[in-house]
């Protein structure tokens, strides 16, 4: 693409704010984001496009419009097709948007907001937005037009588009094409055109004249030649009488016409077909249907994408943090631990810095569709040591991450997305850590500028072409890091800008949330994806995430209840019962999903802090338990030593098969 024209003037009442002019045929992308300080006012931002030549008072079309974004968010229109000469306008009706061409930052409104123009909301596959195509008759059709390019043809009520060499109507019989396969039945004849021509009267068979009859004899010398007696009837081919001068008898009345030439001889073929005439007014009754034609060629124009076109975009499991199995919060996390509260999010601590509590909080973005989120938040600050840390991460399997391509040419970049929030401003360091040597870490940095305030961050991770992932199957192949706190040792001291070698766990002037009692940081809407543009944050139905989260973490519990010993619910659990006094007996266990690995097993006493199976119908004491037969996809838990035939024994079970 050239530009000829980059950034923008500042807006005036009423006029759209230039963003550039194209030389060439090209698709283009814009992404308006709000740069202001407050959200109040909310700005509205349109942006459309003008032909070459056109007149932006009548003849544009629009992108989008009526487009509101809030304080920090940001709006990425689809890719739309711009042609040579057509300039893209956008409108603000508050100063303080920037806007990026393809990804490219061009400027930010300074001056005034045009807040005196009329928006109208349209609406395109869910998103704000409408798209109007220039029009006119087939006269008015652009000689210049590109192949590609559409209208809408106000003679026909339909669109068309320019082929190689001819336009092609969408929707109507486009241009008669080939005769469209065999001939099909002809339908009931027309109204009879107009005669054609006569053929040329073919020889009026005056049917041969009678051949003459033989001259009869000279009827001796040809005396004088005396008057001509009257002619006598013409006998049968008459004898022709003495041949005087010839006289050719009067011609008897020409017969009857015989009929036209004999009967109309079969059709001839057809000629050439003539050029087609206008489009008949009159439509004829409909012919039987002709057999199909073959398929048309696809069509080479691609319709504006749709929002989240392609669902299971996000690597990431319970991004929205909704499912916590475990617990809603858990407290007293300190130095070593490695913590897990909502499903799939890991607490790792390090040295003797400060206590943490982690949950899951009804705190999140307003009118973003989230329902909670995950908080940390310092319950005891500490001094640090000198390999003091805090971070929050979640794994990823090798086979779930082989489609970015690592190591490869056509290795993938990634985009990363969240809303985050907390009262300690400063830089903050997101990582990507995977398996392999020697290139194996990229770091970005991102900013809260407010204090309790939240907050979209996109950021995004260039290809790796060298050095590949090295695991496979189900093992660790990729780790997402959000690091809170890290001593000056863990702390890199140039920004690497490429992926590279390294056990940093951030950059240079990283915050640190421990020192003081109170400080928290909070996460939701969590998005890693293939590409370098974000896309809204994939909600996934609630059950969904459950059952991805299962096969990671499983227990016979109620959702509601953390699993515990003795918490005083037998709803869920397994169940036995022994055939004879003193007789083993076994309950299995089918996990719903097949678990990552063979899990870590866990029984817990629905009524006694035991760990064993709690008797519900029958006075005989608890029994020990065995697990057996552990695997993917179920287990076996068996009891022994029962005293008595006919008890009822009830046991609770998890089982856990997280990556480390």
């Amino acid at each position: 693409m050239a530009i000829t024209r980059l950034g923008f003037t500042r807006p005036l009442a009423n006029n759209a704010t230039l963003l550039a002019t194209v030389s060439n045929s090209y698709l283009v992308s814009v992404v308006a984001v709000n740069l202001l300080a407050t959200d109040n006012p909310i700005p509205r931002v349109a942006i459309y496009v003008a032909p070459s030549g056109a007149s932006l008072d009548s003849q544009f079309i629009y992108v989008c419009s009526n487009v509101t974004l809030g304080y920090g968010s940001s709006f990425e229109t689809f890719r739309f097709p711009v042609n040579s000469g057509d300039s893209i306008y956008c409108r603000s009706t508050t100063a303080g948007c920037g806007f990026f061409l393809n990804g490219i930052l061009q400027d930010d409104v300074v001056g005034p907001g045009d807040s005196t123009q009329t928006f109208t909301n349209k609406t395109i596959r869910g998103l704000v937005n409408t798209l109007y195509l220039d029009k006119g008759t087939t006269a008015q059709r652009r000689p210049d037009a590109e192949v590609g390019y559409a209208r809408f043809n106000t003679e026909y009520d339909t669109i068309e588009v320019r082929g190689a060499s001819t336009w092609i109507q969408l929707g109507a019989t486009g241009p008669t094409g080939p005769s469209g396969g065999p001939t099909g039945p002809t339908g009931p004849a027309g109204p009879i055109g107009p005669t054609g021509a006569t053929g040329a009267t073919g020889p009026i068979a005056t049917g041969p004249t009678g051949a003459t009859g033989p001259t009869g004899p000279s009827g001796g010398p040809t005396g004088p030649i005396g008057p001509t007696g009257p002619t006598g009837p013409t006998g049968a081919a008459g004898i022709a009488g003495a041949t005087g001068p010839s006289v050719t008898g009067p011609t008897g009345p020409t017969g009857p016409t015989g009929p036209s030439g004999g009967p109309t001889g079969p059709t001839g073929p057809l000629g050439p077909t003539g050029p087609t005439g206008p489009p008949s007014t009159v439509t004829g009754p409909t012919g039987a249907t002709g057999p199909t034609g073959p398929t048309g060629a696809a069509s080479t124009v691609a319709g504006p994408t749709g929002p989240g076109g392609i669902s299971n975009r996000n690597l990431l499991i319970n991004g929205g943090m909704r499912v916590a199995q475990k617990t809603t919060s858990a407290a007293n996390i300190v130095s070593g631990a490695s913590t897990r509260a909502i499903d799939r999010w890991v607490i790792s601590t390090a040295g003797s810095w400060a206590t943490w509590t982690s949950s899951q909080d009804t705190d999140v973005p307003s009118g973003q569709g989230f329902s909670q989120s995950l908080k940390m938040t310092v319950t005891s600050p500490g001094a640090q040591s000198s390999v003091s840390s805090c971070q929050v991460y979640q794994s990823i399997e090798a086979q779930d991450v082989a489609r970015i391509k690592k190591g490869t040419a056509s290795a993938e970049s990634l985009t990363l997305s969240f809303w985050a929030k907390s009262n300690v401003t400063g830089t903050y360091t997101a990582r990507i850590s995977t398996v392999g040597s020697p290139l194996t870490d990229f770091m970005v940095q991102y900013t809260v500028a407010n204090a309790d305030t939240w907050t979209r961050y996109i950021l995004v991770i260039g290809p790796e072409t060298t050095s590949p992932i090295t695991a496979s199957g189900s093992s660790l192949g990729l780790r997402l890091l959000f690091t809170l706190a890290a001593t000056d040792s863990e702390i890199a001291i140039a920004v690497p800008t490429t992926w590279v070698d390294s056990s940093s766990l951030g950059y240079q002037n990283q915050v640190n949330v421990a020192e003081t009692l109170g400080n928290y940081w909070q996460i939701t809407g969590v998005q890693l994806e293939i590409g370098t543009s974000p896309s809204a944050f994939e909600f996934r139905p609630y059950s969904q995430v459950l059952r991805d989260c299962q096969r990671y973490y499983y227990k016979t519990f109620s959702q509601a209840v953390a699993p515990a010993q003795n918490t005083g619910s037998f709803s869920g659990a397994l169940y036995g019962t022994p055939g004879a006094a003193n007789q083993s007996f076994v309950a299995n266990l089918k996990f719903p999903v097949t678990m990552r690995d063979t899990p870590n097993i866990t029984t817990f006493a629905p009524d006694s802090a035991t760990a064993n199976w709690s008797v519900v119908s029958a006075a005989t004491p608890t029994v020990s338990v065995i697990a057996a037969s552990i695997g993917t996809e179920g287990v076996a838990i068996q009891g022994t030593t029962a005293t008595s035939a006919g008890g009822a024994h009830a046991i609770h079970v998890t089982a856990e098969s997280e990556m480390t």
